[in-house]
C-alpha cells in the first residue's frame, strides 16, 4: 500500500476514531490495511468502525445475538446485535429503515458489522442525507493522510482540529437542542409543529446566530437573508434535524409523515405520558405472564416499552425517572432493587 501509515500515527487520524460513513458496497470492498488483521484501507486511512443506513431485509434473532440482514441498494451487509441485559434492545422488523454504527467483523468468511449502536429511523429522508454526506466525504476520504511535523518544535501539527468558527457552530447547535429540549419540560406540551418552535423567542434567537455562523462558513458573510427567519427552508430545516437527534434521545417522537408541509412531534413528558405508560406495560405483563410477587424487573418493563413504536428510542435512564416519579406520587413500589409493582 503507498503512504501506508506507520501503527504509532494511526491515532493521528481522525477517521481511524470515528465511524466512517459508507454505502454497504464499499464496506464489502473494503481492502485489509497490510499486516493487521480488523483494520481497512480507504486510501492510506486506517478504519475500523464504520456507520451504514438501509432497510431490514432479515432477521435471525437467537438466544444470545440477533443477526440483521441490512440492504442500502448498492448491497447487502449482516449486522449481529449481541443481547446484553445491561444495554437497551432495539428490535427491528423487516422492512425498518435503519441507521447501523460498529466495528467491521468477519465471520465464517463472511464481512459483517457488529454493532455498537442501532437506530430505527422514522424519516425516510435520513436515507437521502445519508446518500448524500458519503458522496460529499468521498473527497475527504480519498485524500491521503499526511503526518507534518515542525522543524522547529518537533511537534505533530493537527490541521484537522476544528477552528475556532467549527467549535461556535457546534456549541450553538448544542445549544438550540437544549433550548428546544428545555421548551418541550416547561410547557410540558405533549403535541406540537415545527411553526410551534419558530414562535420560541430563545429558538429563534439562537437560530438567528447559527445562520450567521453558517454563512461565514461558507464565505458567504455579504447574502443577507430575504425570507423572514421563520419561514426560511434552511432555518427550519436546521431545526428539523435538531428535532431527529431528541428522538434518537428518547425526548421527542417524530410521527410518520402525513403531510410534509405541516408534520407534527410529540414531546414524551415523563408525567403526563411516560410515566402513564410504564404503568400499563407492568399491568399489561402481570396480566399475561401473572403477578408475581417479587415485582417487575426493570430490563422486562424496558424491553416491552421499547417494543412500542414511540417509545423505542427511550434510554433506560429515562424510564428509571419516570419509575421515580411513579413511586413518588405512591403508583408503585420497589419490592426488591430493580422490580416494582403496582400499589
Amino acid at each position: 500500500m503507498e503512504n501506508a501509515l506507520p501503527v504509532k500515527s494511526w491515532g493521528l487520524d481522525p477517521l481511524y476514531w470515528t465511524h466512517v460513513k459508507l454505502f454497504v458496497r464499499d464496506v464489502l470492498q473494503l481492502k485489509n490495511y497490510s499486516g493487521f488483521k480488523g483494520v481497512y484501507a480507504i486510501s492510506n486511512h486506517p478504519i475500523a468502525q464504520v456507520l451504514v443506513v438501509g432497510y431490514i431485509v432479515k432477521v435471525d434473532k437467537r438466544e444470545k445475538l440477533t443477526t440483521y440482514g441490512v440492504d442500502d441498494g448498492t448491497g447487502c451487509l449482516s449486522c449481529c446485535m449481541w443481547h446484553n441485559q445491561n444495554n437497551d434492545l432495539v428490535e427491528a422488523t423487516f422492512g425498518d429503515l435503519v441507521t447501523v454504527m460498529g466495528k467491521i467483523s468477519v465471520f465464517r468468511e463472511e464481512r459483517q458489522i457488529t454493532a455498537s449502536s442501532f437506530y430505527i429511523e422514522t424519516d425516510p429522508n435520513v436515507e437521502v442525507f445519508h446518500w448524500l454526506e458519503v458522496m460529499k466525504l468521498r473527497e475527504i476520504y480519498e485524500k491521503p493522510f499526511e503526518v507534518s511535523e515542525n522543524p522547529e518544535t518537533k511537534t505533530v501539527t493537527k490541521p484537522w482540529l476544528k477552528n475556532e468558527l467549527e467549535i461556535e457552530i457546534d456549541r450553538l447547535e448544542e445549544s438550540l437542542k437544549s433550548a428546544i429540549a428545555e421548551y418541550l419540560e416547561i410547557t410540558d406540551a405533549l403535541s406540537f409543529t415545527l411553526d410551534t418552535l419558530c414562535g420560541v423567542n430563545k429558538v429563534m434567537e439562537i437560530m438567528r446566530q447559527l445562520t450567521s455562523k453558517y454563512r461565514e462558513r461558507s464565505s458567504d458573510k455579504k447574502v443577507e437573508m430575504k425570507q423572514p427567519l421563520v419561514s426560511n427552508p434552511e432555518v427550519r430545516q436546521v431545526i428539523k434535524q435538531t428535532l431527529r437527534k431528541l428522538d434518537k434521545d428518547g425526548i421527542v417522537y417524530c410521527k410518520p409523515i402525513t403531510d410534509y408541509n405541516h408534520r407534527e412531534y410529540e414531546f414524551i413528558s415523563i408525567k403526563k405520558d411516560l410515566s402513564p405508560r410504564i404503568v400499563n406495560v407492568i399491568k399489561e405483563i402481570c396480566h399475561s405472564q401473572g403477578e408475581s410477587s417479587c415485582g417487575i424487573a426493570l430490563n422486562k418493563i424496558v424491553s416491552n416499552l421499547k417494543s412500542l413504536e414511540k417509545y423505542k428510542n427511550v434510554p433506560r435512564d429515562r424510564v428509571k425517572v419516570g419509575l421515580e416519579h411513579l413511586m413518588n406520587n405512591g403508583d408503585i413500589y420497589e419490592t426488591r432493587q430493580g422490580h416494582y409493582r403496582i400499589a
